[in-house]
């Protein structure tokens, strides 16, 4: 993700399943194409906390119900280093 200074953020991003299989498959006819899911943006809990790459049961809850999940380790966090 684009930060401010030119910096990249780190982060996951969870498709709900139809928009995972366009991905991987990469989506040839746009009329088959469904719209963009919604996305809800995962804030974790302060600079003592960072996002794993792992199984997190309220993610895939909204992935399941049809929405994107943006996890993203903002700077300051642990792992990430105070800048």
């Amino acid at each position: 993700t684009p930060a401010g200074g030119g910096e990249q953020l780190p982060g996951y991003l969870t498709l709900p399943r139809a928009h995972q299989r366009l991905w991987s498959a990469g989506a040839s006819d746009a009329s088959s194409t469904p719209p963009p899911p919604p996305l809800v943006l995962c804030i974790h809990g302060g600079p003592n906390e960072r996002d794993y790459a792992g199984f997190d049961p309220w993610v895939q809850l909204l992935a399941a119900r049809g929405m994107a999940v943006l996890s993203v380790d903002y700077r300051g966090s642990t792992g990430d280093g105070r800048r």
